[in-house]
């Protein structure tokens, strides 16, 4: 059983926890306006107290109503909020590569969310904070976020929650905050160009989790009637393996193989 209030209450435990744990006091976390951060933020409001979570809200050539929910959240949370317009310092960035001989559609993107990173570390240093992540288990499981981007953050209080939860947990959170649940009904979206949407890219989160949550047990039935392409997401989950693993390392040779 799915008790959400107790999850909400664990994990903002937790995050203090770990948070005393590491010696530090406070957080900062970069809001987006979705329904990851919001969440990710009031638990570490509930955790640690609004005086110690500190907002980064980062527009980078991103629609309005992103940087009018980061705000809306920052504002019932109650916790300090920066805006820094990273427009200029991802063009700058994407300049120093435009030479190159072959061009990606991902660059963009992934150089906006590692600008966005570098802040949240920036900010992290000066204020002798852990960097909060948001990720969820969804996207972790398919590799749905920017490697030392969005996914290189000091802890992630989300990691073990599946999307479908998120939602429930985070409808908690709003209606306890006072924040507008508008943010949770919304397409979901990484904010990384105009129009994008994360189920343009993957299946339906309901459909997506109940596949996730039965992958690699009983789930022959399941697969066989599933209404997305399986071999698909099969497909993503094996090229984003390094996204979930440490750098590999070259073993030195032993003594036997030089003989």
């Amino acid at each position: 059983m799915f008790d959400v209030a107790k999850e909400n209450a664990h994990v903002a435990e937790w995050i203090a926890d770990y948070v005393h744990g590491a010696g530090k006091q406070r957080v900062v976390v970069g809001l987006s306006g979705g329904v990851d951060s919001t969440l990710a933020a009031a638990l570490a409001v509930d955790g640690l107290g609004a005086c110690n979570v500190l907002g980064l809200i980062m527009p980078c050539e991103s629609v309005q109503a992103d940087h009018d929910y980061g705000v809306a959240v920052a504002e019932a949370l109650g916790i300090k909020y920066v805006v820094l317009d990273l427009g200029a310092l991802c063009a700058k960035a994407m300049a120093l590569v435009s030479d190159c001989e072959f061009h990606s559609p991902m660059t963009v993107p992934n150089m906006k969310a590692r600008c966005r990173m570098m802040m949240l570390y920036g900010y992290a240093a000066e204020t002798y904070a852990l960097v909060l992540g948001t990720t969820n288990r969804s996207e972790a499981e398919v590799g749905y976020y920017t490697k030392w981007g969005d996914g290189a953050v000091d802890i992630e209080p989300l990691a073990e929650y599946y999307k479908t939860e998120v939602f429930q947990m985070a409808r908690e959170v709003c209606a306890r905050h006072e924040i507008t649940t508008e943010i949770v009904e919304k397409p979901p979206s990484a904010g990384l160009w105009i129009g994008q949407k994360d189920e343009d890219e993957l299946p339906p989160y309901d459909l997506l989790d109940q596949y996730l949550v039965g992958r690699g047990g009983e789930t022959k039935v399941f697969v066989a009637n599933c209404s997305f392409n399986v071999e698909g997401v099969e497909s993503i989950i094996a090229a984003t393996k390094h996204k979930r693993e440490m750098p590999p390392s070259c073993a030195r040779l032993t003594p036997t193989d030089i003989l």
